[in-house]
């Protein structure tokens, strides 16, 4: 839509992009007259099958009528009897197959007579359809460079998609990171065996109990001897529980292998947000 001579900083740009172009448009403006002259053509020939199919009809219901007037004619004897009933079968289905071809017909010749308007129809909504592809793509010339606004809106897409895979990036190395350390402080607390020797430890607890007793005793100013209550030793009594260490669940073998697997499939970084801008984008 841009003349060179009008723009000499961009006659070769405005040259370069008339000769891409020049292709699509033909092929574009050829398929549009073959589809337009494909349903003028179609049209056309629905309206010649129908009546060819019409008459067919009517010859063959007109043929069954008059054999029919013949057979009633003539003497009646036992095998004319069956003769008629086929007859008059043959012709109800013939007249019947007769109504929808005139209603075809009738379809078919209204439409005959609209093919010349629905021809300009679709002349103009071809035209409308490229006058609106021009005015989606709208080019413009800005301080001697051409303009596609489709452009910016595509490059701001693409740099947010860019820091959405950034993002996700990230969350993919915190959530790797987790997983990393679940396993390993899984592997840890089972292999700690925090109930061994709990026998002593809880010997411990009940010295503690006594010491606890003869310190309140002291604080207070009495003698723990003359408590009754506090003459007989105290005893806490604790389920008896395994020496051995816990067992790792059955279900974290193959969750681990998965992990690796998945761990050798993640693709590293493609890009660094640094390149991103200095390649351009917009953070």
């Amino acid at each position: 839509m841009f003349n060179p001579s009008e723009e000499p900083l961009l006659t070769p740009t405005l040259q370069a992009r008339r000769r891409e172009a020049l292709t699509p448009i033909i092929a574009g403006l050829i398929g549009i007259v073959l589809a337009i002259l494909f349903l003028f053509g179609s049209r056309a020939r629905l309206q010649t099958a129908a009546t060819e199919g019409y008459d067919q009809a009517q010859r063959h219901v007109n043929s069954l009528k008059a054999e029919l007037e013949q057979l009633n004619s003539a003497g009646k004897q036992l095998s004319d009897v069956q003769r008629q009933l086929d007859l008059e079968q043959q012709l109800e289905a013939a007249q019947s197959r007769l109504k929808d071809w005139e209603e075809r017909f009738h379809y078919a010749r209204d439409i005959g007579m609209m093919n010349f308007p629905i021809l300009i129809l679709n002349v103009v909504l071809a035209l409308t359809a490229m006058t609106a592809s021009y005015c989606v793509a709208s080019p413009k010339i800005i301080e001697g460079k051409l303009i596609d606004p489709i452009i910016p809106e595509l490059k701001s897409k693409l740099g947010t998609l860019r820091l959405d895979v950034i993002n996700q990036r990230q969350l993919l190395r915190t959530l790797d990171a987790q997983i990393q350390t679940a396993i390993q402080r899984s592997k840890y607390l089972a292999g700690t065996r925090p109930l061994a020797e709990w026998r002593a430890k809880a010997r411990r607890l009940n010295a503690v109990v006594t010491l606890f007793r003869a310190e309140n005793a002291r604080f207070r100013g009495v003698d723990p001897e003359s408590i009754i209550a506090f003459r007989q030793r105290s005893s806490i009594e604790f389920p008896t529980v395994p020496d051995e260490g816990f067992e790792l669940p059955i279900e974290l073998g193959p969750l681990e292998e998965e992990f690796k697997s998945l761990r050798l499939e993640f693709p590293g970084p493609a890009f660094r947000a640094e390149q991103f801008v200095a390649a351009g984008g917009e953070v």
